[in-house]
Protein backbone atom coordinates (compact mmCIF):
# COMPACT_ATOMS: atom_id res chain seq x y z
CA UNK A 1 0.00 0.00 0.00
CA UNK A 2 1.34 3.75 -0.77
CA UNK A 3 2.57 5.82 1.99
CA UNK A 4 0.54 8.42 1.11
CA UNK A 5 -3.31 9.32 1.26
CA UNK A 6 -5.13 10.83 -1.76
CA UNK A 7 -7.14 14.00 -1.33
CA UNK A 8 -9.36 15.44 -4.40
CA UNK A 9 -6.41 13.40 -6.44
CA UNK A 10 -3.82 15.03 -4.73
CA UNK A 11 -1.68 12.30 -2.93
CA UNK A 12 -0.36 13.55 0.34
CA UNK A 13 3.56 12.21 1.20
CA UNK A 14 4.25 13.08 5.01
CA UNK A 15 5.93 11.60 7.99
CA UNK A 16 2.15 12.01 9.52
CA UNK A 17 0.96 10.73 6.72
CA UNK A 18 2.85 7.18 6.66
CA UNK A 19 2.37 6.98 10.57
CA UNK A 20 -1.49 7.45 9.89
CA UNK A 21 -0.94 4.32 7.11
CA UNK A 22 0.75 2.29 9.16
CA UNK A 23 -1.78 2.57 12.12
CA UNK A 24 -4.76 2.32 9.48
CA UNK A 25 -2.90 -1.26 8.27
CA UNK A 26 -2.35 -1.92 11.85
CA UNK A 27 -6.18 -1.84 12.64
CA UNK A 28 -7.32 -3.79 9.70
CA UNK A 29 -4.72 -7.05 10.31
CA UNK A 30 -5.71 -6.92 13.59
CA UNK A 31 -9.44 -7.23 12.44
CA UNK A 32 -8.36 -10.63 10.02
CA UNK A 33 -10.50 -12.61 11.63
CA UNK A 34 -8.94 -15.62 10.50
CA UNK A 35 -5.27 -14.99 12.71
CA UNK A 36 -7.52 -14.49 15.28
CA UNK A 37 -9.42 -17.29 15.55
CA UNK A 38 -6.44 -19.60 14.53
CA UNK A 39 -4.45 -18.42 17.97
CA UNK A 40 -7.66 -18.65 19.89
CA UNK A 41 -8.11 -22.21 18.62
CA UNK A 42 -4.44 -22.53 19.16
CA UNK A 43 -4.47 -21.65 22.85
CA UNK A 44 -7.84 -24.47 23.73
CA UNK A 45 -6.66 -27.24 25.50
CA UNK A 46 -8.27 -30.21 22.82
CA UNK A 47 -8.21 -34.10 24.00
CA UNK A 48 -7.60 -36.18 20.97
CA UNK A 49 -10.37 -38.11 21.71
CA UNK A 50 -13.29 -35.45 22.38
CA UNK A 51 -15.63 -34.70 19.31
CA UNK A 52 -15.81 -31.72 17.55
CA UNK A 53 -17.85 -29.62 15.65
CA UNK A 54 -17.67 -26.52 13.93
CA UNK A 55 -20.82 -23.68 13.79
CA UNK A 56 -19.79 -20.22 12.32
CA UNK A 57 -22.51 -17.94 11.25
CA UNK A 58 -22.24 -15.12 9.73
CA UNK A 59 -19.79 -12.93 6.87
CA UNK A 60 -16.76 -13.98 8.66
CA UNK A 61 -17.76 -17.42 8.99
CA UNK A 62 -15.75 -18.84 5.88
CA UNK A 63 -12.35 -17.36 7.22
CA UNK A 64 -13.03 -18.43 10.93
CA UNK A 65 -13.69 -21.98 9.70
CA UNK A 66 -10.62 -22.11 7.79
CA UNK A 67 -8.63 -21.18 10.55
CA UNK A 68 -10.17 -23.06 12.71
CA UNK A 69 -9.45 -26.47 10.34
CA UNK A 70 -6.21 -25.54 9.84
CA UNK A 71 -5.38 -25.37 13.46
CA UNK A 72 -7.03 -28.63 14.26
CA UNK A 73 -5.05 -30.16 11.38
CA UNK A 74 -1.37 -28.57 12.62
CA UNK A 75 -2.79 -30.19 15.96
CA UNK A 76 -3.11 -33.74 14.47
CA UNK A 77 -7.17 -33.35 15.58
CA UNK A 78 -10.25 -34.41 13.29
CA UNK A 79 -13.31 -32.71 13.60
CA UNK A 80 -16.26 -35.22 14.34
Amino acid sequence: RAAGFSFRHQVISSPAATRLRALYDAALDAAQPGPATRAAVERLPLERTARRWIVAVGKAAPAMTAATLDALASRGLDLA
